[in-house]
């Protein structure tokens, strides 16, 4: 059994509560400040949400009066500027895993953080402040990140709710009905049963009704767990060369996935949404580790990769779909500009995702499909080197000869290369062609690359 994850509010409705107080259409100076003092209480609990103590930092700095002086000027834009390089450097640092440190720039890209923010942080870190209006201007920016990232989804998930003992009606439902549904297909496809007029097909017809009215949302987080979407065995999930579904699940599952298509349009892009955000999040599990692969990681890490390649297999098919499961151009453009600033990850199963809907799609083929898809400011010609068509690693062993041919040359004493670069020079004595106030040394000076003629 799953341990409960523990949070700092005592229920629900404290954290709508909070919500209100900050997001509001209503919420104004006072509400404001009775949510930072919430803030403040859930910031003493160990459980504390890691966004908030960032969430805190930026509403404060939002909330802080026009300066009257200079001194209170430099203090607000010290403020912002503190506020902005927590927020990013939050963010970013739980993702730097590797043996090597990662630009900031690429990590960000890959969680949707505006690059106008890396800038700001850079330039309040190494440079001059920027000017306060640009400073508000971004901590504003923030703010509204968070809000549609990280509040949001907290505010919408079930898992704080089975935190605390309460499992959502909604929920039950959706599960139960999925599950109703797989067992009595699974029936239908193994047995090769035909026609409605018998028991599995009484059951299918009052899984549709039932599960006409439940919120489409909380049917798809239902799919796309294990033992849904994604079986339960790892041998019964496609192999990292297949590109579809497995078979089977396509006969269990195709059924379901039409006629909520035909009773909510959107539920294509809903299911497609859904997928996308689980294969970019390197946060989320979508695989339970059996207890075999416990004591094993890199047996826990195939099952976790088998999982993502399962899920990603059925966004494939859904891309390639026409009719009412059909994607809109609008949703693709979207998933693909999302998935092109997911690569610089290096998630093998976003790579291999990209890989096959470079096969079917020509914007994700096309060599200039980034420069199309993606706003100007987010493209720069330093965050691309490296990711050009065709380019190909260096061959370290070639590296390694060329070092050894130049440590030779060194150590023989060859001044060739540094005979060439000082040939065209001559000495000169007296002022000549000096600036006022500057003198030679003496008639031996010449001119040549530091260090070259030192005397022992």
């Amino acid at each position: 059994m799953k341990a409960p994850r523990r949070v700092p509010w005592a229920s629900r409705s404290q954290l709508e509560e909070l919500y209100d107080y900050l997001f509001s259409p209503a919420s104004d100076l006072a509400s404001r400040q009775r949510g930072l003092c919430r803030i403040n209480v859930y910031l003493s609990s160990p459980s504390c949400p890691a966004f908030l103590p960032l969430l805190h930092g930026l509403i404060n700095a939002s909330l802080l009066p026009p300066p009257t002086s200079a001194g209170e000027a430099m203090t607000t834009r010290m403020t912002c500027a503190m506020a902005i390089v927590r927020f990013v450097n939050g963010m970013v640092d739980p993702l730097q895993v590797g043996a090597y440190a990662r630009p900031i720039s690429h990590l960000a890209a890959t969680i949707g953080i505006p690059p106008i923010l890396i800038a700001i942080r850079h330039r309040a870190t190494h440079d001059d402040l920027p000017p306060l209006p640009l400073l508000l201007s971004s901590v504003n920016m923030a703010v509204d990140y968070l809000h549609h990232y990280a509040f949001l989804p907290l505010l919408a998930s079930s898992s704080d709710m089975a935190a605390n003992g309460i499992v959502g009606p909604s929920t039950r439902r959706s599960e139960g009905l999925i599950r109703r549904w797989k067992k009595a297909m699974k029936t239908r496809v193994r047995d090769k049963v035909a026609g409605e007029e018998n028991e599995t097909g009484r059951e299918i017809r009052k899984v549709k009704r039932d599960i006409e009215v439940v919120d489409p949302e909380d049917v798809i987080a239902a799919l796309c767990t294990v033992d849904g979407l994604i079986p339960l065995a790892r041998r019964k999930r496609p192999g990292v060369k297949t590109t579809t579904p497995p078979v089977t699940s396509l006969q269990v599952w195709t059924p379901l996935l039409e006629h909520l298509a035909t009773e909510h349009p959107a539920f294509p892009s809903l299911l497609a949404e859904h997928i996308m955000r689980l294969l970019l999040d390197p946060t989320v599990a979508l695989s339970h580790v059996p207890q075999s692969a416990q004591l094993d990681p890199e047996l826990a890490k195939r099952e976790e990769e088998s999982a993502r390649w399962c899920l990603a297999t059925w966004l494939l098919w859904l891309w390639a779909q026409d009719g009412k499961m059909c994607l809109a151009d609008d949703d693709k453009a979207t998933h693909t500009r999302r998935l092109l600033g997911a690569l610089l990850r290096g998630d093998p199963s976003v790579r291999r995702l990209h890989r096959c809907l470079a096969l079917i799609d020509a914007r994700l083929s096309d060599s200039t499909a980034l420069n199309d898809l993606l706003p100007e400011e987010e493209v720069s010609e330093d965050e691309l080197v490296g990711f050009e068509e065709g380019t190909k690693q260096d061959d370290p062993e070639a590296k390694v000869a060329e070092m050894e041919r130049r440590l030779r040359m060194i150590e023989q004493g060859q001044r060739s290369s540094v005979a060439q670069y000082t040939s065209g020079f001559k000495p000169t004595s007296g002022t000549d062609n000096l600036p006022t106030g500057w003198t030679r040394s003496g008639p031996e000076w010449k001119p040549c690359p530091i260090g070259i003629w030192a005397s022992a």
